[in-house]
C-alpha cells in the first residue's frame, strides 16, 4: 500500500464524498486516480492520432466513405 498526501481541504471533500457513497477515503482517492490516469491515457492517445491527422499520416473518413470501403473489400 502506497501512502497519498492530500491537503485537509481536499482531504474533507473526499471523506463528504466518500461518506454520500458509502465508501472508505482510501476507495475513493483510489477510484479517483484511476479514473484520472485512464482519461489521461485517452488524452495522449487522441493527441497522437490528431497529430497523425494534421501531417496527413491518418485520414478521416465520413461513414459513407468507411461503409463503401467495407464494401468494396467484402465483394
Amino acid at each position: 500500500m502506497n501512502a497519498v498526501h492530500v491537503n485537509e481541504v481536499l482531504l474533507a471533500h473526499f471523506q463528504k464524498i466518500a461518506e454520500h457513497k458509502h465508501l472508505s477515503v482510501e476507495t475513493l482517492i483510489s477510484q479517483a486516480l484511476e479514473e484520472y490516469l485512464e482519461d489521461y491515457l485517452d488524452v495522449l492517445a487522441a493527441e497522437e492520432v490528431l497529430a497523425k491527422i494534421n501531417s496527413g499520416e491518418e485520414q478521416i473518413l465520413s461513414l459513407e466513405e468507411a461503409e463503401k470501403m467495407l464494401n468494396e473489400l467484402a465483394d
